[in-house]
């Protein structure tokens, strides 16, 4: 679970990175790039992927912290701590996903 948060991360930050060097040239390059398709393209893409990331992230999350939490119930005393410590690091995902999206959703606010 860590490790796809981490890859999830990285992907995000990766495409924020290059549509923000992609609009920057574009703001640059007096409008003529702006005006391009692969620039107007990126922050539609960009801005999809932020309202997709603020739907489903929550909604995956729930879910898994309700089986999460049902496999808590259910365990004995050692294994409660595990699925205890996986109920918070869903928590903490959910809480990270809908900041990563507010976060584009800025960033490409900035560009429009």
């Amino acid at each position: 679970m860590n490790k796809l948060k981490k890859a999830v991360m990285a992907v995000t930050a990766a495409v924020a990175s290059a549509a923000l060097t992609i609009t920057a040239g574009a703001e640059e390059a007096g409008g003529a790039l702006a005006a391009s398709k692969a620039v107007t393209g990126t922050k539609a893409l960009l801005g999809d992927i932020s309202n997709i990331l603020l739907v489903v992230a929550p909604l995956v999350g729930t879910a898994c912290i309700v089986y999460f939490a049902v496999r808590h119930g259910a365990a004995d005393e050692m294994d409660q701590k595990k699925w205890k410590q996986r109920i918070i690091v869903s928590a903490v995902s959910i809480v990270v996903a809908v900041v990563a999206s507010a976060l584009i959703n800025v960033l490409v606010s900035y560009y429009q």
